[in-house]
């Protein structure tokens, strides 16, 4: 348990960094610069900058480096317009980024912007990790690996596209390029990606990568979508698929078939499937978001579904245990099969569960799932086991899985019943003897038995905090870009009743179309982060910097001054710890539509001695001023974790 512990105390310092949702990061000018920044920052392991137009400018040059490294150059293609985002960054590392404009085929090198970044690290846990590594084309530190070739694909160049005399993308993901060619290969997608040749008739527009091994798939920026397709994995392994906004798939968004094993599906937005005419009357809304059959080693993290009606088949006839994981996803007025289990021994823990109609966590033949500190909110049927208690046939009236639940919240959720629907347990750690009534298959206890899961070697929240997590960081990447495409509302998910279910008879009863409910507009918040409050990140004593207000008495080499009619004022999206370093004098913290608890008590005001001070917040905005009127206080940073 120690090192469970420690490892969310690390986390919560260090991991999460990463920007609120379509918040500004992090980022602090370090020079004058004729180059205007309109936002710039960090998102896990990747960076990103928009800034205006410079006049002439023909092109822009984009570098980086980390501490006294010489500067790399950004691939051209990662460059758009006014915009760069900048993938393969290791996290929790101090990044400069300088943007050069390029006028009459010369560089303007006295016009450069430079600011400076600190991406998080992405959360490497589950399955995917246990017992080996699950990284795709890149390093388990996120920088890419040395000898992987890097494929850009946009809908223009998607069946143009050449990689070792293949062409097109549907090509260069194919067995036949595949198989023979272990070399890490990272297929960076770019804007809207509509059908590509090549992909499949039946299974309808699917794009098949076969024996595949050391691949990442990933979205380029906030606007990555995978339009109206998705990708069918065979006999591959190592992969990675993240940052992708997959909507109106006919099949599947993504299925994993046929020994596939080291999977890793992050943060992603998976939106509802749609077919105009389907042969099969339960796929008007596509088959699955993420399905899994004979593949094992799985973790499935930090993924936004939103609105799917079938979204996660784990299991078909395997007759053998796979291993896999759930994690910080957000289930967003989805249907059912979040996820549905056969055969798999299943980790579910801290996702939220918003409005799901059907049923959450289904339990069938043999399955082994831990369900643990997820939050369940309006929800039908929480947890479910065929053939008994509020299962009842869901699932054609197969044999029943078994459940164990420990820490998971319910609020305003129907239909459960704890003791028959899943064993609540009295610790975590708990062995417990429970059979399905059908079938008579008995838990297993794996998330007990260190070599046969990651015992207390894993991230894990409270209900309460994981909901603020998903919320926050759940599926693609957030941020602005000024030719973001919003992939359609297609309304045909409002209420429709799937019957049939034809792959297992499950009747799923399709669910309710709620929206993006992620973020809401927070634009105007703080990020989380250090911010170094100096000469050379503050500009001038009334300015905002980092959606921070300024209005200060002086900007010193060494901090700024503020006195009781000085004010430097924050809006934060959910509760944080502020953390400040002053001297001479401490400062006054106020607010009137939050709370901060500071030393134990609770108040919306509070004054503190000079030094280093914490203090925890509530959603809010906030204002610090000096704490006497005739002295000078010299605050010298802020932070918010």
């Amino acid at each position: 348990m120690l090192k469970c512990l420690k490892k969310i105390f690390n986390y919560s310092l260090s991991v999460f960094v990463a920007i609120s949702a379509m918040a500004i990061s992090p980022s602090s000018l370090l020079a004058a610069s004729s180059i205007t920044l309109k936002s710039s920052g960090a998102w896990f392991e990747s960076a990103y900058a928009e800034w205006e137009q410079y006049n002439g400018a023909s092109s822009y040059n984009v570098y980086y480096k980390s501490s006294s490294n010489d500067y790399t150059q950004v691939d051209n293609e990662l460059i758009r317009g006014t915009r760069v985002d900048i993938p393969g960054l290791r996290g929790d590392t101090n990044y400069t980024i300088k943007v050069v404009p390029v006028v009459s085929g010369a560089e303007v090198t006295s016009a450069t912007a430079q600011f400076n970044v600190t991406p998080a690290t992405y959360d490497r846990s589950g399955y995917a990790f246990f017992n080996g590594m699950t990284t795709g084309g890149y390093n388990e530190d996120g920088t890419v690996k040395s000898n992987a070739n890097i494929v850009y694909v946009t809908d223009a160049t998607k069946d143009t596209v050449q990689l070792n005399g293949y062409t097109g993308i549907a090509n260069i993901l194919s067995e036949s390029a595949r198989k023979n060619d272990k070399t890490p290969l990272i297929v960076r997608f770019i804007g809207t990606i509509n059908v590509p040749k090549g992909a499949t008739s039946y299974p309808e527009n699917m794009v098949k990568v076969k024996a595949a091994d050391n691949v990442t798939l990933e979205g380029i920026g906030p606007d990555a979508n995978i339009s109206k397709w998705g990708f069918c994995f065979q006999r591959s392994s190592n992969i990675e698929v993240r940052n992708l906004d997959f909507y109106w798939y006919p099949e599947d968004a993504m299925g994993f078939e046929s020994n596939c094993s080291r999977i890793w599906v992050h943060n992603n937005t998976i939106r509802t499937g749609h077919q105009d005419n389907p042969s099969e009357s339960d796929k008007a809304h596509g088959d699955g978001g993420t399905d899994f059959k004979y593949t094992d080693y799985v973790t499935v993290s930090y993924n936004h579904y939103d609105s799917c009606a079938k979204t996660s088949l784990c299991g078909l006839k395997e007759n053998a245990t796979y291993r896999l994981t759930f994690h910080h996803n957000f289930f967003d007025g989805t249907g059912s099969r979040t996820p549905r289990v056969r055969y798999f021994d299943i980790h579910v823990y801290n996702n939220y569960y918003k409005g799901v109609s059907t049923y959450g966590i289904g339990a069938s033949v043999n399955s082994n799932i831990f369900s643990e500190n997820n939050y369940f909110e309006d929800t039908n049927k929480p947890m479910v086991i065929s053939m008994q208690g509020n299962g009842g046939t869901t699932f054609s009236s197969e044999n029943g899985g078994t459940i164990k639940a420990y820490g998971n919240k319910l609020v305003n959720c129907t239909n459960y019943l704890p003791g028959t629907d899943y064993y609540e347990a009295a610790s975590r750690d708990q062995i417990i003897n429970f059979s399905a009534n059908k079938g008579g298959s008995t838990y297993n206890n794996f998330d007990t038995n260190a070599s046969k899961f990651y015992v207390n070697d894993y991230v894990l929240h409270s209900a309460d905090t994981a909901k603020e997590m998903v919320l926050s960081y759940a599926g693609r990447m957030k941020g602005s870009i000024s030719d973001s495409t919003t992939p359609p509302d297609t309304g045909d998910n409002n209420g429709d009743t799937d019957n049939g279910d034809t792959d297992n008879g499950d009747t799923d009863n399709g669910g309710t179309d709620n929206g993006d409910n992620n973020t809401g507009d927070i634009s105007d918040c703080v990020a989380l982060g250090t911010y170094d409050l100096n000469k050379s990140t503050i500009p001038a004593t009334e300015c905002i910097v980092n959606n921070i207000t300024f209005n200060v008495r002086s900007v010193e080499s060494t901090g700024v001054k503020l006195r009781s009619n000085n004010t430097i004022t924050f809006k934060v999206a959910s509760s944080c710890t502020l953390k400040i370093e002053t001297t001479g004098k401490g400062v006054t913290v106020s607010s009137t539509d939050g709370q901060i608890n500071f030393s134990g008590s609770t108040s919306n005001s509070v004054t503190t001695e000079a030094g280093s001070t914490t203090m925890a917040l509530t959603a809010g905005t906030y204002t610090i001023t000096g704490a006497e009127s005739g002295s000078n206080t010299l605050m010298t940073s802020i932070a918010f974790y």
